[in-house]
């Protein structure tokens, strides 16, 4: 027959046994979490750090007006111009 104290010492060493695996099951889960934060802290791609072209940006303003001047084109520089002042 055990005594009271081989009782108790084969709980607590159940219990040592139980705690251990819980351990491990959480260590892996902190290590999954960790690998999914790391991947969604990853700067998004923009011109500034990949070869993403500046119009591609997510933050970019919008474009409203033209950044290009307008040119002022004489109607006598036209090609379809220079043909009929020829005839």
């Amino acid at each position: 027959m055990q005594t009271s104290e081989q009782i108790i010492i084969g709980e607590l060493m159940r219990l040592v046994q139980m705690q251990a695996q819980e351990i491990k099951l959480l260590k892996a889960r902190i290590t999954e979490l960790e690998r999914i934060i790391a991947q969604n802290n990853r700067p998004r791609k923009d011109s500034n750090n990949s070869s993403v072209p500046p119009s591609n940006d997510e933050n970019r303003p919008p474009r409203t007006i033209s950044l290009r001047e307008k040119a002022i084109v004489k109607r006598e520089d036209s090609p379809v111009m220079r043909e009929e002042l020829w005839r």
